[in-house]
């Protein structure tokens, strides 16, 4: 196994979005509209990558 790189962010987040278990639907209120969501609780950058934007493609890619 070697550790994820930039080239991987879109397979990282097409994994994460696959993962349907993870997601969940807002409850039914007059006030929300309904859409699915999910909580990231944490993800982590290789120190020897940090500084790459890594971390922001991916916060970008998972807003999408």
């Amino acid at each position: 196994m070697r550790p994820a790189t930039i080239n991987d962010i879109a397979t990282i987040l097409a994994l994460y979005r696959d993962l349907n278990r993870e997601f969940k639907q807002t409850p039914v209120y007059k006030s929300i509209i309904p859409h699915r969501y999910t909580c990231l609780m944490d993800f982590i950058v290789q120190e020897s990558l940090r500084g790459n934007g890594i971390g922001k493609k991916l916060l970008e890619g998972w807003k999408a």
